[in-house]
């Protein structure tokens, strides 16, 4: 019951956050429409939300407003906020250590507690090292990545050590992007492979020995996590575009698909139900608003305590971007 109590409150916060729309009074002051989120009652009140969109940016071509994607892969991991670094300093390149040393772009996540550092090098390798103490620098295991990581949270639960890694497949965009060639036309240019987000949850109670507990992978890009240390668990932020310009919108990107591995075996179903989706309403947006795609925003939730349940999603529909930027055991903080 206590996962659904959580996600409850991942809807209900973003509500003191929107500001779409808005009128002048014309005494100086702007007055704000923060609109509304409505959970879904079925599928076909997904699509039919996903459609009133498309229809606007079919109907009013010329006012089609771009969303930037990301296009090409980086050449080395960048770390988020809220993960990194943290202070910890690592060993210059080219010191004498048999070839075990953290590079300067390297990212390094240090668990003080249990005298470790995990990073991840160039080559898409996580690392983790014996640091305490100093003087005994020892590399425990190396264990190459079929990702590009982009973060890492330590954290204990039920008297074991786990590390959820994030990161992505692939920095492109399956659709084809438009191109404005005459005010009111669009055309299509290339077609790349849609990204993938990824998750892998490692038990590391033994660092030299890390065993995968189970791995996700699902359509859209992995933007930011954050770890509820006071009860085990870690909630993160993927996002997928929905490009609504074109002639027909497909329902398998409507509504995602995602595969869980465990070493029992791997499995196939939706991101999300339906009825675990909600949908940005606001009155106030003018009619001929037309994004260039609608995002659906998946805020995804795993207790480390019982590792083996099913990772808990929701979605949420709007014509904007989000980013997590606070979290707690009862409390998500989205900003538009």
């Amino acid at each position: 019951m206590k996962k659904w109590q959580s996600l409850t409150w991942i809807i209900s916060l973003p509500l003191f956050l929107f500001a779409c729309g808005g009128n002048n009074s014309g005494n100086g002051t702007v007055t704000k429409n923060l609109g509304t989120f409505q959970p879904a009652q079925n599928c076909d009140e997904i699509k039919s939300y996903v459609q009133q969109y498309a229809d606007r940016s079919k109907q009013n071509p010329d006012q089609v407003i771009g969303i930037e994607p990301v296009r090409s892969a980086p050449t080395s991991p960048v770390p988020t906020d809220g993960g990194g670094t943290d202070g910890a300093e690592a060993p210059q390149e080219g010191s004498n250590d048999g070839g075990s040393s953290v590079t300067q772009s390297d990212i390094a996540y240090p668990d003080r507690a249990r005298g470790l550092l995990y990073t991840f090098d160039q080559s898409q390798n996580l690392r983790i090292f014996k640091v305490s103490p100093s003087s005994q620098v020892e590399l425990l295991t190396t264990r190459t990545l079929d990702f590009f990581p982009a973060e890492l949270i330590s954290v204990d639960a039920s008297s074991k050590n786990y590390l959820v890694v994030f990161g992505n497949i692939g920095f492109g965009n399956i659709f084809p992007e438009p191109v404005p060639v005459l005010e009111d036309a669009i055309v299509a240019g290339p077609t790349l492979e849609e990204p993938k987000s990824v998750i892998v949850i490692l038990d590391v109670t033994q660092p030299s020995q890390p065993i995968e507990v189970k791995r996700e992978t699902s359509s859209g890009s992995f933007l930011e996590a954050r770890g509820l240390n006071d009860n085990g668990s870690v909630v993160w932020v993927t996002q997928r575009y929905l490009p609504i310009y074109l002639d027909q919108v497909e329902d398998s990107w409507i509504i995602p698909e995602k595969t869980t591995t465990t070493p029992g075996g791997s499995s196939t179903t939706t991101v999300a139900s339906c009825e675990d989706t909600v949908l940005y309403q606001n009155n106030s947006i003018d009619s001929t608003y037309a994004p260039y795609a609608l995002t659906s925003t998946h805020i995804s939730l795993v207790e480390l305590a019982a590792p083996n349940l099913p990772i808990t999603t929701q979605v949420l529909f709007s014509p904007a971007w989000r980013t997590l930027i606070a979290a707690n055991s009862n409390h998500l903080f989205l900003a538009q």
